[in-house]
């Protein structure tokens, strides 16, 4: 069989492992049917991959909403492609009309869209200075699960590209502008300790609470940087790790291994820090203008025309990291930063911004506009939920049991021309209860909002239910009021 000469063939296997590595990267998806007649069809959609999940006989493709999904048959699957950068995939596969091409690419959305992730997050988020200290957290983090730790810490990240850069000043902005806004979520601002004006702000607290479920932190000092506290997110590395050099040789570099007068390398010869005077921290980090100049004697103004940077740059260092090019990093380090979020978590839970628990797994929030939202949270089976999560073509029914005063919530699926009982979620009926029914009744836009999620946190739904106009009456009945 032909492929595309933008690809090469790989084995099946193999291309699972890239596509695991796609999690939580937006992906373009091209779907290209060529029928027996020689007739094409194409359909295209993208979304944020949440979860990538391999079954014996399916693959299973899931964002952030119900309708964000992917499923492939993998007996189906006659060839597979993959780009040399490993961020496209290719599967061919066999229908009963003709040949499937269907394509998944890593995808980098629009501005507004990737700010809209800042700004109205589906779940609690982290946000960095920098552009690469969220990948060394989101690495640091993966590698802590498969360690079996924090293994219950559900968080995402805030990923600016290249060309938002954040400093720490225009993190503090904003982290303030935010404040002043309601967030469902909770937003954690995670600042560098190099800047004085910053850690003066902290004074000996931890941790920070803003308002509107907004939290800030500087990084905790790790133990092996005690004596030197002004760091970045870097020196969470040890010195065997930072200091290691890629396959050109570069590495990065630290303030005190040079000369502050001459600029000059207190070991290694003929290598000049051209920038050393911008930075005045003992451990302050270079990944750029790390000049190698043979000549002996020679100017700055000559060294930094003609010399040769060998520094590695920041991006690259992260990069080479995540690829496995420095193998065996030790993210020890990093533990306390996730330690100090659960603390922040726990105080959100607790404090909610407004949310109250009138039930078991059942929050009710009032916003300023006078509307409320009922969120009901459960746990149910991975196969149900698959099958849930598969299928818009749900049931609601809302059935009171008196003599146990409760209102119980039944989510039937319809799959495949059968029915499957999801969930009979019970809701205890309390004033809280039938003064939002009663809002409901008025306005349907009071909402409620099913969070199903399967008990290894791996797969998660959220959807509206009993969002119709006539809702709102329908639990009035059932209520008999």
């Amino acid at each position: 069989m032909e492929h595309d000469i933008r690809l090469d063939i790989i084995d099946l296997d193999l291309g699972f492992k890239i596509l695991e590595k796609f999690e939580d990267n937006w992906i373009y998806i091209k779907m290209v049917s060529h029928t027996s007649k020689g007739n094409s069809n194409c359909a295209y959609f993208k979304f944020k991959l949440k979860d990538f999940i391999l079954y014996d006989d399916d693959i299973f493709f899931y964002g952030n909403e119900d309708e964000d999904m992917l499923y492939l048959n993998k007996s189906e699957i006659i060839q597979t492609e993959c780009s040399p950068e490993e961020d496209e995939i290719l599967f061919k596969m066999t229908s009963s009309d003709g040949i499937i091409e269907v394509f998944i690419k890593k995808y980098l959305p629009i501005l507004n869209v990737r700010l809209d992730e800042l700004t109205n997050p589906r779940k609690n988020i982290i946000i960095t200075e920098g552009h690469t200290d969220w990948r060394h957290l989101k690495y640091a983090l993966k590698k802590l699960k498969t360690n079996g730790m924090f293994e219950s810490l559900d968080i995402g990240f805030f990923e600016p590209d290249k060309k938002t850069e954040i400093n720490n000043n225009k993190l503090k902005t904003v982290r303030d502008y935010h404040a002043l806004l309601e967030n469902e979520y909770c937003k954690i601002f995670i600042f560098d300790r190099d800047a004085d004006d910053i850690n003066r702000e902290y004074g000996d607290a931890e941790w920070l609470y803003h308002g509107n479920n907004v939290y800030s932190m500087l990084l905790p000092i790790p133990e092996h940087r005690k004596d030197t506290p002004y760091i970045s997110i870097e020196h969470y590395y040890f010195d065997k790790d930072l200091f290691r050099e890629d396959n050109n040789e570069r590495r990065l570099y630290m303030v005190k291994e040079f000369d502050k007068i001459t600029k000059k390398h207190l070991l290694i010869p003929n290598l000049y820090a051209l920038d050393i005077h911008k930075k005045p921290n003992e451990i302050g980090i270079f990944d750029d203008r790390i000049m190698k100049y043979e000549e002996q004697g020679a100017d700055f103004y000559k060294v930094a025309k003609d010399g040769k940077n060998i520094a590695l740059s920041k991006t690259n260092f992260i990069k080479n990291i995540e690829n496995g090019e420095f193998k065996g990093i030790n993210v020890a380090a990093f533990s306390s930063v996730f330690t100090q979020i659960e603390d922040i978590l726990r105080d959100y839970i607790q404090n909610k911004g407004g949310e109250i628990e009138i039930s078991t797994g059942v929050y009710l929030k009032e916003y300023s506009t006078g509307l409320s939202a009922l969120s009901l949270f459960a746990e149910v089976s991975e196969e149900l939920l698959t099958l849930y999560k598969g299928t818009n073509l749900i049931a609601v029914k809302p059935v009171v049991l008196k003599n146990h005063n409760k209102l119980i919530i039944e989510i039937e699926a319809l799959i495949n021309e059968e029915r499957h009982q999801i969930i009979q979620f019970p809701i205890d009926i309390t004033p809280y209860l039938v003064d939002f029914i009663m809002k409901k009744n008025k306005n349907r836009f009071n909402r409620i909002e099913l969070h199903l999620f399967s008990p290894n946190r791996e797969i998660s739904s959220s959807r509206e239910i009993l969002k119709d106009d006539i809702s709102g009456t329908v639990l009035l009945r059932a209520l008999n009021l």
